[in-house]
């Protein structure tokens, strides 16, 4: 049987993409807050939303980023890289 898309991602990506819609939605509700007269602590909610949204996006990027980096550092070594 072949293995769909969804199968492929890793752990990584799954864990990142339900953080991000999780953090997104949270972020809609404080436009709730707002506009049910807590505006103080829909600022604070929506701040910290955006430093998580921000802190997780940073932190997959950065790890893709090496880690694709030293794979192709690897296949360099190897001399599998195509050209």
């Amino acid at each position: 049987m072949a293995r769909t898309r969804f199968d492929k991602r890793t752990f990584t990506k799954r864990a990142v993409r339900a953080i991000l819609f999780i953090a997104l939605f949270d972020l809609q509700l404080t436009y709730l807050l707002a506009f049910l007269g807590r505006e103080q602590i829909a600022e604070t909610l929506s701040g910290n939303i955006t430093d998580t949204i921000i802190g997780v996006m940073l932190g997959y990027f950065l790890k893709s980023f090496f880690e694709t980096r030293e794979e192709e550092r690897v296949k360099l070594e190897r001399g599998e890289l195509d050209e």
